[in-house]
């Protein structure tokens, strides 16, 4: 399985926070999360996933406890009508990203 999020290093191994590769997004991380369920013998259907965009949905189907975390209105309205939980986490102060203006990823 390949990682999910891989991090440059320099040969101290020193970590800079740049990603190597992108993430998986949309229906890929699911089938990264099932891979790695399917490797390390654990069951999605006793796993908890938290997302807050739509774009997650795949993800948060896989699992047995799907969370909306400050969800977009579209996850919120899916997540209420399936009877998943949601919650509403208080932002980090200075943290002003107003959801209407996220951008999208490639």
């Amino acid at each position: 399985m390949t990682s999910s999020a891989r991090t440059s290093a320099s040969a101290t191994v020193r970590y800079d926070g740049r990603l190597t590769e992108l993430p998986p997004i949309g229906e890929a991380r699911a089938l990264v999360l099932a891979d790695y369920a399917s490797d390390h013998d654990l069951s999605l259907a006793e796993a908890v996933a938290y997302a807050d965009s739509a774009s997650d949905l795949a993800m948060l189907e896989a699992v047995g406890f799907p969370v909306a975390v400050n969800p977009e209105s579209r996850l919120s309205a899916i997540a209420r009508r399936r009877g998943w939980h949601v919650e509403q986490w208080p932002r980090p102060k200075g943290d002003h990203i107003d959801p209407s203006h996220r951008t999208a990823r490639p």
